[in-house]
């Protein structure tokens, strides 16, 4: 397994929480595809967002890659999870899943925060502070075996902002039965 899908691993196990069957996730920043296959293996159903190539293979119903920027992506519909390890600024990271958490597009979020190499304490408390201001609560960040000079962060929508419920994203979960025709057999 890659050093991603190890901090995944790792994120869902400190956090106690992380995509499950019948789950969807948006991945942001996506490529080579470490999350995504995580996700994938947990029975999670995965919008793979990355311009670069994806590295993981999955049935068309579980896995859609979308060759997007992840700051332009919006989903059509309020998703399970939001995931996000992608290697940009991290002011600008916190603001694209405070937008996340601000239209109610994802219930729950991991992110690995990547820091610079000076104030990293600050910059934690910054981009906590943007992420809360966006509407994400029950905030946890922890330095985990895994990460680097990253942080990773776990926080949901509180109830009244994620009361949407799921619904059919492009043709990733299986298409709706057809109604029973009323006209008469003869």
């Amino acid at each position: 397994m890659s050093r991603a899908g190890l901090k995944l691993e790792e994120a869902i196990a400190w956090c106690g929480h992380g995509p499950e069957k019948g789950d969807l996730v948006a991945d942001l920043g996506a490529a080579p595809g470490g999350w995504t296959q995580v996700s994938l293996r947990r029975g999670a159903t995965v919008i793979a967002v990355d311009l670069a190539r994806l590295e993981v293979e999955a049935p068309p119903k579980r896995l859609a890659h979308l060759a997007v920027n992840a700051f332009q992506y919006a989903p059509p519909e309020t998703l399970d999870w939001v995931l996000c390890d992608m290697a940009y600024r991290p002011l600008e990271v916190a603001k694209l899943l405070a937008k996340w958490a601000r239209r109610s597009w994802a219930r729950q979020m991991i992110a690995n925060i990547k820091l610079p190499m000076k104030k990293k304490h600050e910059m934690v408390s910054s981009v906590l502070s943007i992420l809360r201001e966006g509407g994400w609560t029950g905030l946890r960040a922890r330095q985990l075996m895994y990460d680097r000079d990253e942080v990773t962060i776990f926080g949901w929508l509180s109830p009244g902002q994620a009361h949407l419920p799921a619904k059919e994203p492009f043709r990733l979960r299986s298409r709706t039965k057809k109604k029973p025709s009323t006209k008469r057999r003869r």
